[in-house]
């Protein structure tokens, strides 16, 4: 019978990816199966029923598209080997299925004690495929020597970075019940995958190491977590209920329940019931060594009880003294704050007391500007003064070459300008120290002021003798007219002499 609607369902498939408000065109296919839908594990395992072993010493194993080829090769004959390879090949080019060959590993697994053999290299479409002493399928370790000490190694490695995360959750103060949860779905997790397979061959080494994660874990969470022997019995107690339950389990036959006693006695067959008796006897004695063993493991479950009790007990007196430094810790924290706030308030103090001051300052300042800008003015009319006093020096020195030859007077007066060359020099250096006064004013304001009113006072006194000279001028100005009139006297005489 003809499914349409799986026909439907497979071709003809619209495909597109949207990444954010993107979304690329849409691509029609035909090929393969949806991923992430439910039935298309179904429809894999029904398209690749038919992929079966050719020799009754070989097995294909298959989940989901997994596969890996058990080969038992005998007397070092690798024939059905190669065969079940190129069957396979043949196969999968036969219904469309392309093999990753760079996926693919060659693992030989050789029991022999005598000299090593060699191995033809196994060939998929013309590349040789890799051979390993150690391959990983399905999360689990599989090595050359049938060993699982690299399988444990790499779950104690694993299981230990994950131990910082909770040791980050205790940091952090979590209930033990949040480390309880976070332990089992992280950590408990990894080191129990599938340990009703490898646990039971392990070393002790190898247990002693994954054990050592979970004593790691148990003084993190503060509490008591199951160890892996327990964990590997009751895994396999389910197990074994579940094989037992399915008749249709391929293990189911290996499991038979023993006859009930009532049955045993009325069994007529004494034949029968003696095997029986035999076999019952046999699973006492093995039951007998159960018991002892199962006491030898209580004991040493004890001890390590003990242990444990006395690590917690020396564990919880460190705590204690931890506490108690906390204690200590938290009662300096409490006098360091109090010591920081009142220095933040003498700081804050401080700060009110600076910005008035640097109000003062600008205050002062803003005065000092006034001041200079009074002075400014005064230099400049003093300038001008200056200006006006070369011009009339220069006035003077014109008729002083006039007058030289003339009378005895202007080497007087010759000498009078010297002297008042002199107090301009006098005054130029008084006002290159009125400006190093003004440099030196932010530094020290009360002797600025000091300053300034000196210089007012000198500046008074300055102006009081530009009075003078320029009254002494005008002295002298009237000295020369009469001098002038005199001379004309003089001249009109002695040209009426003539």
């Amino acid at each position: 019978m003809r499914c349409d609607w799986v026909s439907n369902f497979l071709t003809d498939r619209p495909q597109s990816v949207r990444v954010g408000n993107c979304t690329s065109s849409t691509l029609t296919l035909s090929t393969g199966a949806p991923q992430g839908c439910v039935l298309s594990p179904l429809l894999y395992s029904l398209y690749t029923y038919d992929c079966t072993a050719t020799s009754s010493s070989n097995i294909i194993v298959k989940f989901a598209d997994d596969t890996v080829v058990v080969v038992l090769i005998s007397d070092n004959d690798e024939r059905a080997y190669l065969e079940e390879i190129k069957h396979l090949e043949n196969w999968c080019q036969e219904n469309n299925l392309l093999l990753n060959v760079s996926k693919t590993k060659e693992l030989i697994v050789d029991c022999s004690k005598k000299q090593e053999r060699h191995y033809q290299p196994v060939r998929i479409s013309g590349t040789t495929v890799e051979r390993v002493d150690s391959f990983r399928y399905l999360g689990v370790h599989i090595s050359q020597d049938l060993s699982w000490s690299r399988h444990t190694s790499s779950l104690a490695k694993k299981a230990r970075q994950r131990l910082y995360h909770l040791r980050r959750l205790r940091n952090f103060r979590l209930p033990s019940k949040v480390l309880w949860n976070f332990y089992t779905c992280t950590i408990e997790s990894i080191l129990t995958g599938n340990i009703t397979v490898w646990f039971g061959n392990s070393t002790k080494q190898d247990r002693q190491a994954l054990q050592r994660v979970v004593r790691s874990a148990e003084r993190i969470t503060h509490s008591e977590l199951p160890d892996l022997q327990t964990t590997y019995y009751k895994r396999c107690q389910t197990k074994a209920r579940r094989i037992v339950k399915d008749p249709t389990h391929p293990n189911n036959r290996l499991f038979s329940l023993l006859r009930d006693k009532d049955h045993n006695m009325k069994d007529k067959d004494y034949n029968v019931r003696d095997k029986d008796h035999n076999v019952r006897d046999k699973d006492d004695n093995v039951k007998d060594k159960d018991h002892i063993m199962r006491d030898k493991d209580h004991n040493m479950r004890d001890k390590d009880h003990n242990m444990k009790d006395k690590d917690y007990n020396v564990r919880d007196k460190d705590h204690n003294v931890r506490d108690k430094d906390d204690n200590v810790k938290d009662k300096d924290h409490i006098m360091r704050d109090k010591d920081h706030n009142m220095r933040d308030k003498d700081h804050n103090m401080k700060d009110k007391d600076y910005n008035v001051r640097d109000k003062d300052h600008n205050v002062r300042d803003k005065d000092d500007n006034v001041k200079d800008k009074d002075h400014n003015v005064r230099d400049k009319d003093h300038i001008m003064r200056d200006k006006d006093h070369n011009m009339r020096d220069k006035d003077h020195n014109m008729k002083d070459k006039d007058y030289n030859v003339r009378d005895k007077d202007h080497n007087v007066r010759d000498k009078d300008d010297n002297v008042k060359d002199k107090d301009h020099i006098m005054r130029d250096k008084d006002h290159n120290m009125r400006d190093k006064d003004h440099n030196m004013k932010d530094k020290d304001y009360n002797v600025k002021d000091k300053d300034h009113n000196m210089k007012d006072k000198d500046y008074n006194m300055r102006d009081k003798d530009h009075n003078i000279r320029d009254k002494d001028d005008n002295v002298k100005d009237k000295d020369h007219n009469m001098r002038n009139k005199d001379y004309k006297m003089d001249y009109g005489k002695k040209k009426d002499w003539t």
